[in-house]
């Protein structure tokens, strides 16, 4: 445990409790607490700075000409000082010296002298590598890039100028992780990398989270939607000063924290295809996939629970090229959580996934087997005879060109019915997609659908309400009041045609939801947001 085993997490009490776990774990609870404080640290293993990056500006919009072309002494004296820290941790994990008796206090002071000679040795590689993350949050910092680069004491220059302070706190919150000279052992040895990654990665989006913020000054915000939200907010704004302020501030370092992970390290998360992005929302998943695939050493194995986006997300079409050009699926195996295997909604699918690391140069031959919307954790141990289908590289590039998203196929059956349906099969004639363009196709175009979280600014006012007929043309719709000839109000209902010219007139469309369409009908019910 002591010599294999490593760890990440953010929250630096997570990481105190999972020492101890380890310890406790190895029945080793009669002996004096094992050192673990080398190999599981506190940091944001999603941000952090790679030396082959440490000339690369953390954010897009910040300059990415300064300090590139800037030789340093910092540059020339990293790897002596990598390889002076690595020789101090790889003492803790071998034999003692004479003087020093196993199992005793001693042993683990002597191993923490060892950490600390090592960090002191890194200090001011650390704080450059801080320095250039939290330059995404304090842009003032790249102005100074390329000084930094060359001075021969970082903190000595950098503690004199007047983002200091800024800095001190960003770091502080941020809490950086540098992967190189974290573990150096991993990335500058013999064999750079891991053998394994294993992990449950959080399922959230990286963007503003309205209701979680204001959760900390109303719990039942949660009940509130829509405009009844925003009202709720405003409110909240009045009874407390400054809320207003810090949730502006929050929402700036959460897309700030978006947008390095996007433009940062992650190659396949925001993926384009013909110039256009199909990123999508920022999920966290998708970079700990992306970053675990690249801590692994060639023919390392990862492991990790995942939502089914991964398979049949637009946003995911990038991590699907990772797992078909970069990698060796060696399980894919999908849950509907039917049984609340997690305490979330039980129409949620997920996905156990293993892939090894190794990049493919036959993506023609690629193929592997997968289930999906299983139920039962005990086919994890023996899959049921035919729950399993066989996924293939060609025939994905075929039912989604673009976005190689791959079919919930039951069973072979389903697969054997797409393929005939395309003409796939042995002695068939390919048949066109819709988008396809030529002689006998449709050559039909598509446009995303809206969202209603993202979107809601395209039929609402700007104080959050909807737009109604009756605001925008004088049409009390879906019914309409007239006088009658006796003088007494009358009903009258008006053609939704009427209403949709009417409003068409006035520059709005009719946005349908799914509750508009049944087969073959449209406009079974009242339109409520007008775009």
């Amino acid at each position: 445990m002591e010599r294999c085993l490593f760890g990440v997490d953010l929250n630096p009490t997570a990481v105190q409790l999972a020492q101890v776990a380890l310890w406790i774990e190895s029945l080793a609870g009669d002996r004096p607490l094992s050192f673990f404080a080398h190999h599981i640290r506190p940091g944001n293993s999603l941000l952090g700075t790679w030396l082959e990056r440490l000339r690369q500006p953390p954010h897009p919009a910040l300059d990415d000409k300064k300090g590139r072309n800037q030789g340093g002494l910092f540059e020339i004296q990293f790897q002596r000082l990598i390889r002076e820290a690595l020789d101090e941790r790889l003492l803790i994990d071998k034999p003692l010296p004479p003087d020093i008796r196993k199992d005793t206090p001693q042993e683990y002071e002597y191993k923490a002298d060892r950490l600390k000679r090592s960090n002191d040795l890194l200090a001011q590689a650390r704080l450059l590598f801080d320095l250039r993350n939290a330059a995404a949050f304090v842009p003032a910092i790249w102005s100074d890039w390329a000084t930094l680069l060359s001075t021969g004491d970082v903190a000595a220059y950098a503690t004199k100028q007047k983002w200091w302070a800024r800095f001190e706190e960003v770091r502080q919150r941020e809490r950086f992780f540098h992967w190189e000279l974290e573990f150096p052992e991993v990335f500058f040895g013999e064999r750079r990398g891991f053998d394994v990654v294993l992990g449950n990665p959080p399922w959230e989006k990286v963007k503003p989270d309205r209701k979680e913020f204001y959760g900390r000054a109303d719990v039942l915000i949660r009940a509130f939607v829509g405009g009844e939200l925003d009202a709720r907010i405003r409110e909240l704004h009045t009874l407390h000063p400054g809320l207003e302020t810090e949730f502006a501030n929050y929402s700036d370092r959460v897309k700030t924290t978006a947008a390095c992970l996007k433009r940062g390290d992650f190659k396949f998360v925001d993926w384009e295809i013909n110039g256009r992005s199909t990123g999508g929302d920022p999920d966290l998943f998708k970079f700990f996939i992306e970053r675990a695939h690249q801590v692994l050493r060639p023919g390392g194995r990862l492991g990790y629970l995942v939502p089914s986006a991964l398979y049949n997300n637009e946003g995911c079409t990038g991590l699907r090229h990772l797992l078909l050009e970069q990698s060796r699926v060696r399980a894919f195996y999908g849950f509907e959580n039917r049984l609340k295997l997690f305490p979330i909604h039980s129409s949620y699918k997920f996905v156990c996934l293993a892939l090894e690391k190794a990049a493919v140069s036959d993506k023609a031959g690629v193929e592997f087997h997968a289930a999906f919307m299983r139920h039962d954790l005990q086919e994890l141990d023996t899959p049921p005879q035919g729950v399993q289908v066989l996924i293939k590289r060609p025939e994905l590039k075929k039912f989604s060109p673009g976005t190689l998203a791959f079919p919930e196929f039951r069973d072979e059956r389903d697969r054997e019915i797409l393929l005939r349906m395309y003409g796939l099969l042995p002695g068939q004639k390919p048949r066109p997609l819709l988008g396809d363009s030529g002689a006998g196709t449709w050559e039909a175009s598509y446009s995303r659908e809206f969202d209603m979280t993202n979107d809601r600014d395209l039929w609402t006012r700007p104080d959050g309400k909807l737009w109604t007929p009756k605001e925008v043309c004088g049409l009390d719709w879906p019914a309409c009041a007239e006088r009658s000839a006796a003088g007494r109000p009358a009903r009258r209902d008006i053609p939704f045609a009427e209403v949709r010219a009417a409003m068409k007139a006035k520059g709005f469309w009719p946005l349908y939801e799914g509750k508009h369409i049944e087969q073959f009908l449209v406009g079974i019910k009242p339109v409520e947001r007008w775009l």
